[in-house]
């Protein structure tokens, strides 16, 4: 995969993550239990053009991106919620 494309797969993630926590109590554990149920599902049917980059997330994302994106979210949540 191309840099851009691996840039892509990233955003994609912080999008999912981040535009879900509010449904689920702004919780980290939830929205990424609920992300991993929503992946998993998609990995195993047809895929729309938008959520491609979303099946690419396990293939392409190493672990410490992975961390960092959950770091980011939760550092992020923790200062909305201190205010």
């Amino acid at each position: 995969m191309r840099p851009i494309e691996h840039e892509r797969c990233r955003e994609a993630f912080v999008k999912l993550l981040s535009d879900n926590m509010p449904e689920h109590d702004n919780n980290i554990w939830k929205t990424l239990i609920w992300a991993n149920n929503k992946l998993n599902a998609m990995s195993s049917g047809n895929v729309s053009d938008e959520n491609h980059y979303l099946v690419q997330i396990a293939h392409e994302l190493k672990a410490w991106e992975i961390n960092q994106v959950i770091h980011e979210l939760t550092t992020e949540s923790e200062l909305h919620t201190d205010q």
